[in-house]
């Protein structure tokens, strides 16, 4: 519960970017004012073991919050790739 009452509120991903030729991934996903976000990623859908970001805080515009980052090595040409917000 948030001060004045308020509930928090699962991030959801609402935007996804992919730059093959930079390997940069851009999400965008809802947040809430002042919570902290992790970014992580699996290959299977089962295993999200792969951390990608670590309290990522929310910015500071509205609703939403967008990071863009570069793919870990190990993730490159993978196949498939999943991505999941976690607040803390």
């Amino acid at each position: 519960v948030v001060e004045g009452g308020g509930s928090l509120s699962a991030p959801e991903v609402t935007e996804f970017e992919f730059n093959a030729g930079t390997n940069e991934v851009t999400l965008t996903w809802t947040s809430d004012p002042g919570r902290f976000y992790n970014i992580v990623s699996s290959t299977n859908l089962t295993d999200f073991d792969v951390t990608i970001g670590d309290s990522v805080p929310a910015s500071g515009e509205g609703n939403s919050t967008t990071e863009t980052f570069v793919l870990p090595a190990g993730l490159v040409g993978a196949d498939r790739l999943f991505f999941r917000v976690e607040a803390n």
